[in-house]
């Protein structure tokens, strides 16, 4: 079943969990909406929305050094530097990855 596979693949939440998000509707199956019984097939394309917020961070830096090799940064202490936890879109990586591109 589609609760099946979400379970074994994503296993940061549990059946019940994605049971319900399969029910509410946040999961689609070949842009469909299903039913946690719906079985899933080779070549189905399964969506996920995910409703995430994230905690607000000091997004306060100073570049210190840049050359074509190193870039160096000062940075608050509020501002976590790579997706981790509850952090996602609100740390230095991806603010730099927006002004720099990935490198």
């Amino acid at each position: 079943t589609i609760v099946r596979f979400l379970s074994h693949r994503f296993k940061y939440h549990n059946t019940e969990r994605w049971t319900a998000r399969v029910a509410d509707g946040w999961v689609l199956l070949n842009g469909s909406r299903v039913s946690p019984e719906q079985t899933v097939k080779k070549g189905d394309a399964v969506t996920y929305t995910i409703f995430h917020t994230e905690p607000e961070v000091d997004f306060r830096y100073e570049v210190v050094y840049e050359d074509e090799w190193l870039l160096a940064i000062s940075k608050s202490g509020n501002l976590p530097v790579h997706a981790c936890g509850v952090y996602i879109r609100n740390t230095l990586i991806a603010t730099l990855k927006n002004l720099y591109g990935d490198l």
